[in-house]
C-alpha cells in the first residue's frame, strides 16, 4: 500500500513542484520483509520532509510504477499543473525504470546519488584492480563526476567534453581491462545521470539521497528507543507508528521552524544525560507517595540514607530536592519517576524536554494527556487512519466525493489493515 498524509501531501505540493524529489527504500522494518519506500522533498531550510511512502511486496518495476502512478494522480487532483523537476535515486534499476515509466513523459529527469555511484565504483575497483592504481582511477572518475559547464558553454559542447574525459580515462587505464569493461557496460553510456554539470534543473543542491537515509535511520533508531527490535514487528504496528508518531513529529518540527525556534543543544544534552542516568536507578529505589505519582521519594544510589523528594515530575512545575535540581537542571530522579508513572519512551522524553528552546519542562505539558486520550478501540483507530491516508493503485480508483480547503485523503485500498494491538 501507499499513502500520503494531509501534511505530507501539502509538503509534496509546496516543495516538490519544480524541485527535486528523493526516493529510497529500506528493509528490515517489518516481519513480512516488505521494503519501505520513502519520497522526500527539501524545504526552504534545506531539510528533508517526507512526502509519500510505499510499502509493497517487492522491488520490481511493476510494484513501484503502480503506486507512483496513483501518487501522481492524487497530487494532480489538488494541483493540476504540479510536476517535480527531477527525482534522485540510488543505482537500483527497478526504481529508475518505474520513474521513467510514470514521470518520463512529463520531462522529469533521473539523477543518481553520488554516494551510491562512488560506492559501486569503489567495490569493483577493490575487487578487480591492484592497489597501486585504485586511488588514481577513483580520483579520475570523481573529477569527471564533478565536472560543470563553463559560462555560456552549450550542452552539446559540454557533452562532448565529458565524452572526451571518459575516453581519456579508458586510454589511461587500458591495462585494467576488467574494470574498463565494467564501466563501459554500466556507467559510460548514462553519464548524464551522474555528472554534476547535467543537473540543470532546480535540485536544491542535493547530490545524495542522504536525507532519505537519515529518515530511515530515525525510524529504526530514535523513533524506536526503549522498544523491541523493529524487524519483528507487525505491519499494522509499523503503519500506526508512521501515521502517528513520525508524521506528528515532522509537523511539530515544521511549526518550530516557522515560529523561529532553534535547537537548544545544551538543554538536549542535559535531558539525554538525565534519561540515561535514570535507567541505572533500580525501580525499588523509588517510592510513590501518592496514587497519582505527583509525589515520590527516590533513594540516592551513592548513599542509601539520603532520600530525595520529587514533586510533579511530569509537568512544568516539577521539582526535586537533589543538588542538580536545585540548580534548575532536569535531574535523573525526575526522569526515573516519569518513566515509572507514564508510558513515554526515552526518545519521547528527550524530544519533548530537550530539543527546542523553552522552559525546563514546558514541552512535557503537550505530552501529558497523550496516552490517556488515545482510543481503547485499536481496530476503529486503524480503520480511521486507513481511510484517511492510503492510496489506491487500481486503474478504476474512485474519485473523492468532495474537497475541503484542507487537503484530505481517502482510502481505496481493497485490502483491510489488521488490528493495531502490536
Amino acid at each position: 500500500m501507499g499513502w500520503s498524509t494531509p501534511s505530507m501531501l501539502a509538503n509534496f505540493i509546496k516543495y516538490g513542484d519544480g524541485n527535486i524529489v528523493l526516493l529510497d527504500a529500506t528493509f528490515g522494518t517489518n516481519h513480512m520483509k516488505m521494503p519501505l519506500y520513502t519520497g522526500l522533498v527539501i524545504d526552504e531550510y534545506g531539510n528533508g520532509l517526507p512526502a509519500f511512502m510505499i510499502l509493497c511486496q517487492g522491488t520490481t518495476q511493476i510494484d513501484l510504477s503502480a503506486w507512483l502512478r496513483a501518487l501522481l494522480q492524487r497530487v494532480r487532483e489538488h494541483a493540476a499543473d504540479w510536476m517535480c523537476s527531477c527525482i534522485m535515486v540510488d543505482d537500483a534499476l527497478a526504481e529508475i525504470n518505474a520513474i521513467r515509466e510514470v514521470f518520463g513523459p512529463y520531462g522529469v529527469l533521473v539523477f543518481l546519488c553520488f554516494w551510491h555511484v562512488k560506492r559501486s565504483w569503489l567495490k569493483i575497483l577493490i575487487r578487480k584492480c591492484p592497489r597501486a592504481v585504485r586511488s588514481e582511477m577513483f580520483n579520475s572518475l570523481e573529477r569527471i563526476m564533478l565536472m560543470v559547464r563553463r559560462t555560456n558553454q552549450s550542452r552539446v559542447d559540454f557533452t562532448q567534453q565529458v565524452k572526451d574525459a571518459i575516453q581519456t580515462f579508458y586510454d589511461t587505464f587500458k591495462d585494467e581491462q576488467e574494470f574498463v569493461a565494467y564501466f563501459q557496460k554500466h556507467w559510460g553510456h548514462k553519464f548524464e545521470e551522474w555528472v554534476r554539470g547535467f543537473c540543470e534543473v532546480n535540485h536544491t543542491r542535493q547530490d545524495t539521497t542522504g536525507a532519505c537515509e537519515g529518515f530511515h535511520s530515525a525510524i529504526k533508531g530514535d523513533e524506536l528507543a526503549m522498544k523491541t527490535r523493529l524487524q519483528g514487528r507487525r505491519v499494522d504496528w509499523l503503519l500506526w507508528l508512521l501515521w502517528n508518531e513520525v508524521d506528528l513529529r515532522f509537523q511539530r518540527k515544521q511549526a518550530y521552524k516557522a515560529a523561529g525556534f532553534v535547537t537548544n543543544r545544551r538543554q538536549e544534552q542535559a535531558v539525554a544525560s538525565a534519561v540515561v542516568a535514570a535507567q541505572r536507578i533500580p525501580d525499588n529505589f523509588v517510592k510513590l507517595l501518592d496514587s497519582s505519582g505527583q509525589l515520590a521519594e527516590v533513594t540516592s544510589m551513592q548513599d542509601s540514607s539520603v532520600k530525595y523528594e520529587v514533586k510533579a515530575a511530569g509537568i512544568a512545575a516539577a521539582s526535586c530536592t537533589c543538588p542538580n535540581a536545585q540548580l534548575h537542571f532536569i535531574c535523573k530522579h525526575m526522569m526515573k519517576v516519569v518513566s515509572l508513572t507514564t508510558q513515554y519512551s526515552g526518545a519521547q522524553i528527550i524530544q519533548a524536554l530537550g530539543t527546542r528552546a523553552g522552559s525546563t519542562l514546558q514541552g512535557f505539558d503537550k505530552l501529558q494527556c497523550k496516552l490517556s486520550n488515545q482510543s481503547d478501540n485499536s481496530n476503529d483507530q486503524m480503520a480511521q487512519l486507513e481511510q484517511q491516508f492510503a492510496l489506491d493503485s487500481s486503474d478504476d480508483q474512485a474519485k473523492p466525493a468532495a474537497k475541503s480547503q484542507q487537503i484530505t485523503e481517502q482510502v481505496h485500498d481493497s485490502s483491510s489493515c489488521p488490528s493495531a494491538d502490536g
